[in-house]
């Protein structure tokens, strides 16, 4: 997650300086045939001219072959300098989701006999109206970065508060209300150098 930023909070669009690109690929339970796959890619710009950062971000979901999620997002934050050391991060991101199902990859309980158990090509009398579903998502975030020194070596921190969903979208593929739940994220992360190069050239004697 502190590798695909724009995913943990919107708030850290731009939060660097310059052109930042990650890219992600994650592989769960791969004994489930097809396992759960996600593949993603983000890019952000920080302005320090306008005190913002503009992003993009897209990623894909594969759930055992069977469900499908494509998510693409633009992302926007503000940047309120609160001091020499310290910024404050406010962050929002809208975007378009599809969400995608492959019946033949499912087994449906008609399909199954109480002695053989699964009877192969059987059809089931199950009717799923859509095989896809598409919706508009919202998250909004804010981070505050802030830096101090330990024996002369800087140390920065960040500490965020994020809400994903805020309009709560319906996601059914049965046309019954299934909306998402607002999700609420915090996160803390810290940077710190083990050794400076002036105290692994001192002479030991």
């Amino acid at each position: 997650f502190l590798n695909f930023r724009q995913y943990l909070n919107p708030a850290l669009t731009g939060s660097e300086k310059g052109l930042n690109v990650a890219m992600i690929y994650k592989n769960q339970w791969f004994y489930v045939p097809g396992g759960f796959n996600t593949y993603g890619i983000a890019a952000d710009v920080q302005s320090s001219r306008l005190s913002s950062g503009i992003g993009i971000i897209a990623y894909r979901d594969v759930e055992a072959k069977a469900l499908t999620r494509n998510y693409v997002g633009a992302s926007y934050a503000y940047i309120v300098r609160l001091s020499k050391n310290a910024n404050l991060h406010f962050g929002i991101r809208a975007a378009f989701v599809n969400n995608g199902l492959d019946r033949t990859k499912l087994l449906f309980s008609d399909q199954i006999d109480p002695e053989i158990g699964a009877s192969g090509g059987t059809p089931s009398i199950t009717t799923i109206p859509n095989r896809t579903v598409n919706y508009f998502d919202l998250d909004a975030g804010t981070v505050m970065r802030f830096r101090f020194d330990i024996n002369d070596r800087p140390v920065h921190n960040s500490i965020g508060f994020a809400v994903s969903h805020l309009t709560r979208p319906d996601e059914s593929f049965l046309n019954i209300e299934s909306k998402i739940p607002m999700r609420f994220t915090l996160h803390y992360g810290s940077m710190f150098p083990i050794y400076s190069k002036k105290m692994y050239n001192r002479d030991p004697m």
